[in-house]
């Protein structure tokens, strides 16, 4: 965990790799009863790429807001600064990605799902963060003292 570069590779491929599985378990689960002829006449094709999207506008967002606290909690713990800078840059991104693509013909009941988990998340983030930066000064402060003693 000393080389940032390696950090940075490391979380993207991460990230990379549980959203494709976020989006083959997505196909998987709601596109299984797919025969030749889709749901309301659209072709098993065009069926299967508006289910994809609804996965990516909906699940992506969610699996990347939890991952960001993941990754604050993981790089407070450790003390590892690039992590948590990962973890605001991928928050950061979440919420672009919600407010300029996802919110773009889909319903409101997911544009509402959406919002509030992201909302919640960003809550319990800022929340944890605060409490926890100040646990970490606290125990670097004694750590100092106790070997100045």
């Amino acid at each position: 965990f000393n080389n940032k570069a390696f950090i940075w590779v490391a979380a993207f491929l991460l990230i990379f790799i549980a959203s494709g599985e976020v989006l083959l378990h997505g196909l998987k689960l709601l596109t299984s009863p797919i025969k030749s002829i889709g749901v309301d006449g659209l072709s098993a094709y065009q069926t299967i790429e508006l289910t994809k999207q609804k996965i990516v506008k909906t699940s992506f967002s969610i699996l990347w807001g939890i991952l960001a606290f993941i990754f604050l909690i993981f790089g407070i713990k450790k003390q590892i600064k690039s992590i948590r800078i990962i973890a605001l840059v991928l928050l950061g991104i979440t919420i672009v990605k919600l407010f300029i693509y996802d919110i773009n013909n889909i319903s409101e009941t997911g544009k509402i799902i959406a919002f509030i988990l992201l909302g919640i998340l960003i809550l319990i983030i800022s929340f944890v963060y605060q409490k926890i930066k100040v646990l970490v000064i606290d125990d670097d402060k004694e750590q100092i003292s106790n070997e100045t003693d």
